[in-house]
C-alpha cells in the first residue's frame, strides 16, 4: 500500500502545481492582452497566408522578398475591404439611430399602452362588481335610520349653519415661494417619459458610441497585427518542412480556419440577402453581424439570430397598437425574419460544416464551450473568436507528453479509467512487495 500511496500523493501535488501554474498563466494572458492578441491573430494570418508564399517561392521562382511583399499586400487588401465593409456598417448604424430610436420608442409606447389597457381593463371590471354588490347590501339600521333623516335634516341644518367665510384677493394668490419649480400644467405631465421610455432613449446612443469605440480599438489593434503578420511572413522559409507536433497543429489550424472563414462568408452573404429581398432594415449590418458570430461555435449562431428580432418588431411597431389587428402580410414578414435565418444557421451549422470539418479538431462540445467561457473572461469577444484553435492548439501540444496526456484526451471527451489507475498501483504494490520478500514468492 505504500507504494498506491506514495503515487496518489504524488498525483496531487502535481494537480495542485497544475492549478497554480494554469492561475499564473492566466493572470498573465489577461495583463499582456493588449500584445498577444494581435500576435496570436498575426500568427493565424500568416498560416492562411503561408500556402501563397509556398506557390510563389517554390513553384513560380520567386525571391523571398517579392513573395513576402506579395502576401502582405494580399493580407492589406483583404484587411481593407473587410474594413470598408465594417466602416460602412458603422455610418448605417450612425444614419439610422434616429430613426431606429423613434420606431423603439413607438413599440415601447404601444406595448405600455397594450399591458395598461388590459390591465385597467381587469380592473374596472372587478372595481364595478365590487359596487354593485355594495350598492345591493342594505343594512336593517340604515333602513331604520332613513325614515328620520327627512325630518331631521332641516333642524340641523338650522343649527349648524355658520357665516360664510369671506376670501380676500391676498389669500387667494398662489404661493410663489413653494412654487419655486414653477407652474406644472397637463401639457407638462403628458411630456414626462415611462421608464422605458427613458431606457430606449439611451440605448441607441450607447449602442452607437460602442461601435464607435470598438471601431478605434479595433483600427489600432489592427495595425499592430499587420506589423507582427509582415514579421511573421518575413521569418518563414517555405523550403524548410515541417514535421511532428508543428505539422499537426500547423495542418488542423489552416484547415479549420480556411473551412470556417468560408462558412462564416456564405451565412453572411445569405443573410444578407434575405434581409434584402424581404426589405429588413440595415441589411448589410446584420449580414457582417452573422459573419463575425459563426467564429463562435453554438453560441454565436443562436445570438446572430436573435439580434435582428428587435429590430423587426420596431419596424413594426403598428401591429402592437392597443386596437390595432395585424394583417397577415406583417405577420408573415416577422416570422420570416425569425424563422429563415435560424433555417440558414441550422444548414451551415448542423450540417455543412460537420462534413466539410469532420472531426479534425477532436474536441468535446462541453469542452468547446468550458474554452469559450474561459477565453472570452481573459480576452474578451476577441478570445472567444480564437477559442477553438487556441484550445485545439493545447490539446495537441498535451497529447505529446505522457503526464498531460489525460488533459488532452478529456479535451478530447474521453475521461480516465480511475479502476485502471488502481489496478495499475495494485500491481506495483504486487511487485514491490514480492520483490523484497523473494521467499515468499
Amino acid at each position: 500500500m505504500s507504494s498506491q500511496l506514495k503515487q496518489q500523493q504524488n498525483w496531487l501535488v502535481t494537480a495542485s502545481l497544475s492549478v497554480l501554474a494554469l492561475v499564473a498563466i492566466a493572470f498573465v494572458l489577461r495583463y499582456t492582452s493588449d500584445v498577444l492578441i494581435p500576435f496570436v491573430i498575426a500568427i493565424f494570418v500568416g498560416s492562411l497566408v503561408s500556402p501563397l508564399m509556398d506557390v510563389m517561392e517554390l513553384k513560380w521562382k520567386w525571391k523571398h522578398g517579392v513573395s513576402v511583399i506579395a502576401a502582405l499586400l494580399v493580407v492589406l487588401l483583404a484587411t481593407a475591404l473587410f474594413g470598408a465593409v465594417l466602416f460602412g456598417c458603422i455610418n448605417t448604424i450612425l444614419l439610422e439611430s434616429k430613426k431606429q430610436q423613434r420606431n423603439f420608442l413607438v413599440l415601447s409606447d404601444n406595448i405600455e399602452q397594450k399591458w395598461q389597457s388590459f390591465v385597467g381593463g381587469n380592473e374596472e371590471v372587478a372595481g364595478t362588481d365590487l359596487m354593485d354588490d355594495k350598492a345591493n347590501e342594505v343594512s336593517p339600521a340604515e333602513s331604520g335610520q332613513s325614515e328620520t333623516n327627512g325630518s331631521e335634516s332641516d333642524q340641523t341644518n338650522a343649527e349648524s349653519a355658520e357665516p360664510e367665510k369671506v376670501v380676500t384677493a391676498e389669500e387667494s394668490k398662489p404661493d410663489l415661494a413653494d412654487s419655486s419649480n414653477g407652474p406644472t400644467s397637463p401639457e407638462d405631465d403628458a411630456e414626462e417619459e415611462s421608464p422605458m421610455q427613458e431606457y430606449v432613449l439611451g440605448l441607441i446612443p450607447q449602442l452607437a458610441a460602442w461601435v464607435a469605440g470598438t471601431t478605434l480599438n479595433l483600427f489600432s489593434a489592427g495595425t499592430l497585427t499587420l506589423i507582427f503578420v509582415m514579421f511573421v511572413l518575413a521569418g518563414r522559409d517555405p523550403r524548410i518542412v515541417r514535421q511532428g507536433v508543428y505539422q499537426e497543429i500547423d495542418t488542423q489550424v489552416r484547415s479549420y480556419i480556411t473551412t470556417k472563414v468560408a462558412l462564416s462568408l456564405a451565412t453572411g452573404v445569405l443573410v444578407w440577402t434575405i434581409f434584402r429581398v424581404i426589405e429588413m432594415p440595415m441589411p448589410v449590418v446584420f449580414g457582417v453581424v452573422a459573419f463575425l458570430l459563426n467564429f463562435i461555435p453554438s453560441v454565436g449562431s443562436i445570438i446572430s439570430t436573435l439580434v435582428p428580432i428587435p429590430f423587426a418588431l420596431a419596424f413594426k411597431a403598428e401591429v402592437f397598437a392597443p386596437n390595432a389587428i395585424a394583417p397577415m402580410n406583417d405577420i408573415a414578414w416577422l416570422l420570416a425574419v425569425i424563422c429563415l435565418p435560424g433555417c440558414v444557421q441550422m444548414l451551415i451549422g448542423n450540417v455543412l460544416e460537420p462534413k466539410l470539418m469532420g472531426d479534425d479538431l477532436q474536441l468535446h462540445p462541453i469542452a468547446i464551450l468550458l474554452a469559450l467561457a474561459i477565453w472570452g473572461l481573459l480576452w474578451g469577444p476577441v478570445g472567444m473568436l480564437l477559442a477553438v484553435p487556441m484550445t485545439a492548439i493545447i490539446r495537441i501540444v498535451l497529447m505529446k507528453f505522457e503526464i498531460t496526456r489525460i488533459a488532452g484526451e478529456a479535451l478530447a471527451g474521453k475521461l480516465p479509467d480511475l479502476d485502471a489507475f488502481e489496478k495499475k498501483a495494485a500491481a506495483a504494490d504486487a511487485k514491490a512487495k514480492n520483490a523484497s520478500d523473494p521467499i515468499a514468492s
